[in-house]
């Protein structure tokens, strides 16, 4: 295969750090995270508001079921946070990696349009 860039050992070296950053930036945990960030806290809003409309109307009859609801809704919102939390660390690693990936990019010649031609 003909190249503009002759190929030597720190070309050989770049290629191998843009391959590995490239397979760790192709899995994006951080949208998982904020996934089931979003989910949860979702789910445990309307877990908290329907134990509150449970509280107040009728407090008499499911004072049990109702502070159970309220447990589990609020375990929920805080899994969410912790998840949200988790996705701002692994999105900040994501951004650093992509950065990485262009300069190294931008230094193989991958993007130059000479390279292409014969």
């Amino acid at each position: 295969m003909f190249s503009a860039r002759p190929v030597t050992d720190v070309n050989q070296h770049l290629r191998a750090e843009y391959d590995a950053t490239l397979s760790s930036v192709s899995t994006r945990r951080s949208t998982l995270h904020f996934a089931h960030a979003a989910i949860a806290c979702f789910i445990g809003l309307i877990g908290l508001g329907t134990a509150g409309k449970l509280w107040f109307d009728y407090h008499d009859l499911y004072e049990v079921p109702t502070l159970a609801l309220a447990v589990l809704a609020t375990g929920l919102v805080i899994y969410a946070v912790v998840r949200y939390v988790l996705g701002q660390k692994a999105l900040g690693f994501e951004l650093s990696a992509f950065g990485k990936l262009q300069r190294l990019r931008a230094e193989l010649g991958l993007d130059d349009p000479r390279a292409l031609l014969p």
